[in-house]
């Protein structure tokens, strides 16, 4: 559907060869709008950490350098569901 595929991830590595955190979102075409003139939207599927790199701010790193990836690459509309649980944060940008 999109040129490199339908998914953006960003991983942080952990220093024992693990996974320190992560994000990822995937990419669904819109009608065209004056508010999404690009007609392509990014659905945030996961932001997560390792619980031990957890409070060390990688999966906020991780999720802010998505998020500018995905503004470079015209997405211009954000959904990002929570569920029951999960740890609130800074709302994307629209």
């Amino acid at each position: 559907m999109h040129p490199g595929g339908d998914a953006r991830a960003y991983v942080i590595d952990a220093t024992d060869k693990g996974l320190a955190s992560c994000a990822l979102a995937f990419l669904q075409p819109l009608p065209p709008a004056p508010k999404y003139p690009k007609g392509l939207a990014a659905r945030i599927h996961a932001v997560a950490a390792e619980p031990s790199y957890r409070r060390r701010g990688y999966a906020k790193a991780a999720l802010a350098t998505l998020l500018e990836h995905l503004e470079q690459h015209s997405v211009t509309r954000y959904e990002r569901p929570c569920t029951k649980g999960s740890v609130s944060g800074p709302t994307p940008r629209s």
